[in-house]
């Protein structure tokens, strides 16, 4: 039910029950009662649409330009925080099964990681069932009330949360119907921990329109695809794990592979060679290209990465950059410096390329840079590579509208989250692109690309696929 139906329903039946403004119901008359009533039945009928789901959803990526004035709930005061989170605004919107919730915290920080002198915030949910829900975000856990001591894991909460890089603002997601919430059925929220909110609000699950799936295909015939997958620790050629990653592989049928943690040379090139339609495999460093067009190694020397000119057909040449930044930390950490410096070796050796250090033919073919970035620190790894043009995807499930790439195992203490990252030059026009989780996905699209539910289990990152044309083809 969008906000404006949900006001004219209270105000209707002598309540408002918006914000952190709560009306004492006033006795009413019966006839006055009566008309109430008439008046609730009439705005129910005249505004269907909008109770039927109208009202458009965020997509989960950490941009938050899909957010508005109306979705916000509560204002909290500056400065009366006693860690270093400081709650400004907090704004929610529900479909019939998830919880959304976008709040900002006052400064550049992690919300997952970081000194512990910053102390922690907490996300509270009262449940109709009595129980309470919390979410600790430095401490990384979930519990109930009833089993405060048991680890509740993100995958029963489908929770997620973005950006995973530091920024004074995020947005989130958590599944109540998983946990036993009916529609209309009221939840209490607030905050604890370095800041809170002067009084809980109300949130309630809505009846919305199912979402529809993002096609597998290509747009065009001519469009030419890029696909990147961390295969987690080898996986091509783990004999438990192959069969599902080569099925995810040759279900989007790309031009170009970028493969990360295939850390053995020889097995990378063996498992490539037995892919369909793969002739071409160019590797360094654990990270691997392979395509079905002839590649040209480019010697860029990268530490955690490796290029190659990508000979397409019809005449066309790209750049590949696949690279894999180091893991973990947090913004201003030892971890985050190395991304950093990784990330700026990358536009170096692309500035030389664009001058010509590496010979006339590449200085203007357009680039993509792609691969595990790990932005769990701050966002300057991005940057860095924005500062030479390069302009970032906005990838999103095929199904769901989030950007998440990664996700651990039931135990892991980090929330799937967004660590894989396409940025392209100005010469490519995007088309196509998605994050594919066969775990999403209807059975009637499993059975039509060959591919089974489990399949994107046999990694913990999720799959990119990124379609483009040549501007002006």
């Amino acid at each position: 039910m969008d906000r404006r139906v949900s006001g004219l329903l209270h105000q209707a039946a002598g309540t408002a029950v918006r914000g952190r403004e709560f009306s004492k119901k006033v006795p009413q008359r019966p006839v006055t009662l009566f008309f109430a009533v008439i008046l609730a039945a009439g705005i129910l009928v005249l505004l269907g649409n909008s109770i039927s789901g109208s009202e458009p959803l965020p997509i989960l990526d950490g941009r938050f330009d899909d957010w508005s004035e109306e979705d916000v709930v509560a204002r909290d005061a500056k400065g009366d925080h006693a860690g270093a989170f400081d709650l400004g605004h907090v704004a929610f919107k529900t479909d019939d099964s998830f919880l959304y919730l976008h709040f900002n915290v006052g400064k550049i920080l992690n919300l997952q990681n970081g000194p512990k002198s910053e102390g922690t915030l907490g996300l509270t949910l009262d449940l109709p069932d009595q129980r309470q829900l919390e979410i600790d975000f430095r401490q990384r856990r979930a519990s109930f009330s009833n089993s405060p001591n048991q680890r509740v894991p993100w995958t029963k909460l489908d929770f997620s949360c973005l950006p995973t890089y530091a920024s004074d603002a995020v947005e989130l997601r958590v599944d109540l119907q998983a946990i036993g919430v009916k529609e209309n059925e009221p939840v209490m929220v607030n905050f604890r921990g370095s800041d809170t909110l002067d009084a809980p609000f109300e949130v309630r699950l809505r009846e919305c329109a199912p979402q529809n799936a993002r096609a597998l295909s290509r747009h065009a015939p001519n469009d030419f695809r890029v696909a990147s997958f961390n295969t987690l620790r080898g996986g091509l050629s783990d004999p438990q794990r192959k069969a599902a990653l080569q099925r995810l592989i040759e279900a989007v049928n790309a031009e170009v592979y970028c493969f990360q943690e295939e850390n053995e040379e020889a097995n990378f090139r063996k498992s490539a060679s037995r892919l369909n339609h793969i002739h071409h495999t160019h590797w360094s460093n654990g990270c691997g290209i392979a395509s079905s067009c002839p590649l040209t190694p480019l010697p860029l020397n990268l530490s955690r990465g490796v290029a190659a000119v990508c000979h397409l057909q019809d005449g066309f040449d790209v750049i590949i950059v696949n690279v894999h930044f180091r893991c973990c930390g947090y913004a201003g950490s030892r971890e985050d410096e190395t991304r950093i410096k990784q990330s700026g070796e990358v536009v170096e050796r692309l500035r030389q390329l664009q001058a010509g250090q590496y010979g006339e033919s590449w200085k203007k073919t357009p680039i993509i840079v792609t691969g595990d970035y790990n932005l769990v620190g701050s966002r300057k790894p991005l940057s860095i590579l924005e500062s030479l043009g390069l302009k970032p995807r906005s990838l999103v499930g095929q199904i769901d509208n989030a950007a998440v790439t990664w996700r651990g195992p039931p135990k892991e203490s980090f929330w799937p989250g967004r660590l894989d990252i396409m940025v392209y030059s100005d010469e490519l026009t995007p088309k196509n692109g998605y994050i594919l989780d066969t775990a999403r996905m209807k059975p009637s699209m499993l059975t039509e690309f060959g591919l089974l539910s489990g399949d994107s289990l046999a990694s913990d990152h999720l799959m990119l696929v990124g379609d483009f044309e040549f501007a002006g083809q």
